[in-house]
């Protein structure tokens, strides 16, 4: 059992040897919107890290005749991923290499291989240079059926030498050059930009010369598959992969006006923890155009924030952004008791990335993650600004339907859930000048529900504009009962 976790370098090491410099394994701060919210690895880096460690512990070299990977779950940069394989010595000095590839207590990837001993003569006509640095293709739904074109194969063998140590001693380098320009293809040319690569099916034996050709075989709009086959390079290829939705859009300030009035939160404060993007960013326009004072917060998305923060501004409306980790809120809220700005309503839409627990059985990794969160980064931040606020506080706590209508795969969140709702209700109850609203959301659409197989959740603004309503029937309430004195109505 050998196990590696994969780092960012790698990411764009590999990114550089196969000329796939896809966002979603290379760019940071692009990843965060998509899938783990963090770059993921590439899955033919995967394929190519198990190869190498196979032949290398098995002291194996040959040449590949067939090569089969499906990719069941993506592998976030700083996973641990678990390499496990079976062999199966078959006639003809064949062998077959069954690689199973596991992270976060579920199957990512598995692979099989056939495998004959005894190098194959390179090519030595192939290239040595990692390939030109070229657009990401965002192909839309119109043209990609047929779509095809050409690549040329090479190989930088002491870049691939440096990222995965005496591979080119053991496979051929026209079958390296293959398996790297397949993702290339994937993830560059088409489907491209919001590519996921599902599967790959390879046979060598040809000439190894010639470039690599491309082609679109089937598009499948109903499940967002693509099929496209390759020729050259001394194999042929078969390559499926989904279509990611594109990052999730929320209406503009321009698009708000006169969905909200435009006087209904005048001279309040609001403070939106997690508001560069998703439900955050809806509730800090909302407010904003509802003439509140925004101060909205982000972890890892500061260029979105800033873009939130800018939209409001050109609008009129007034706001301002900052960077706060609710598990580590202390210099934030400092600054917000330095400068005494104390918000009438607080928004908690900071979150982990929710992805779905592939193993029928119950994560308690995954049940922390959430927890770290939505309980304790809830508590740091939230509970410890109450705790200091000098007057009256609406807090809005999303939750989710998932409570009362379990979903599979999802019974970690949903529990978490349930744990921060029981905080939130302990802060409230324990702090007179604390009022609390919880909703419990359905699947709405932001970048976390974004997914391949499954239709776009719902409009995210009619239930944030419900919140804000009567986060701002308990404020006046207050007003009218003498005890909200910080409350600035308009």
């Amino acid at each position: 059992m050998t196990t590696k976790t994969f780092s960012l370098s790698n990411n764009l090491t590999f990114a550089g040897l196969s000329g796939d410099a896809n966002p979603l394994h290379a760019e940071t701060e692009s990843a965060r919107r998509l899938l783990l919210g963090k770059p993921i690895v590439h899955g033919m880096h995967l394929v190519l890290w198990a190869l190498d460690r196979w032949l290398a512990e098995n002291e194996a070299c040959g040449h590949l005749i067939a090569l089969k990977a499906v990719f069941k779950a993506p592998v976030g940069i700083g996973d641990i991923v678990t390499l496990e394989s079976v062999e199966d010595s078959g006639a003809n000095g064949k062998g077959v290499a069954h690689l199973s590839l596991s992270s976060n207590g579920q199957v990512c990837a598995q692979i099989s291989a056939r495998l004959k001993a005894g190098a194959m003569s390179n090519d030595g006509s192939l290239p040595d240079h990692a390939p030109p640095v070229s657009e990401c293709r965002n192909i839309s739904s119109e043209e990609i059926q047929g779509y095809e074109g050409s690549m040329e194969l090479s190989l930088a063998r002491e870049g691939l030498e440096n990222l995965l140590p005496g591979l080119t001693k053991r496979l051929p380098a026209n079958q390296i050059a293959v398996m790297l320009a397949v993702t290339r293809v994937i993830g560059m040319e088409v489907p491209g930009l919001n590519s996921l690569f599902r599967e790959a099916e390879m046979s060598f034996g040809k000439s190894p010369r010639g470039e690599l050709h491309y082609r679109v075989e089937k598009y499948e709009p109903r499940f967002n598959l693509v099929t496209v086959s390759t020729t050259g390079g001394g194999a042929e290829t078969k390559l499926s992969a989904f279509v990611r939705p594109e990052v999730q859009r929320q209406a503009s300030m321009e698009e708000l006006r006169g969905v909200i009035e435009p006087d209904f939160c005048r001279g309040q404060k609001a403070l939106v923890i997690g508001g560069s993007r998703g439900l955050g960013e809806v509730a800090s326009k909302l407010m904003a155009t509802a003439g509140a004072e925004v101060w909205l917060t982000y972890r890892g998305g500061r260029c979105d924030a800033e873009a939130v923060v800018q939209n409001i501004q050109e609008n009129g409306g007034r706001a301002r952004c900052g960077f706060c980790d609710v598990r580590e809120p202390e210099e934030f809220l400092e600054e917000i008791t330095a400068c005494a700005w104390w918000p009438d309503q607080l928004f908690f839409f900071a979150t982990p990335p929710i992805t779905r627990v592939a193993s029928s059985a119950y994560s308690e990794s995954a049940f922390e993650r959430y927890c770290e969160i939505y309980v304790e980064g809830f508590s740091r931040t939230v509970g410890r600004l109450a705790n200091t606020h000098p007057g009256v506080m609406v807090i809005y706590y999303p939750s989710s339907v998932f409570i009362d209508a379990p979903k599979r795969g999802f019974a970690e969140y949903a529990r978490s859930k349930a744990a921060g709702e029981t905080l939130a209700r302990h802060l409230a109850g324990a702090n007179p000048q604390t009022e609390l609203v919880i909703d419990r959301l359905p699947r709405l659409a932001t970048d976390q529900s974004a997914s391949a197989m499954e239709p776009i959740g719902g409009d995210p603004i009619s239930p944030i504009m419900g919140a804000i309503q009567r986060m701002s029937e308990r404020l006046r309430k207050r007003v009218v009962e003498g005890k909200g004195h910080n409350v600035r109505l308009g």
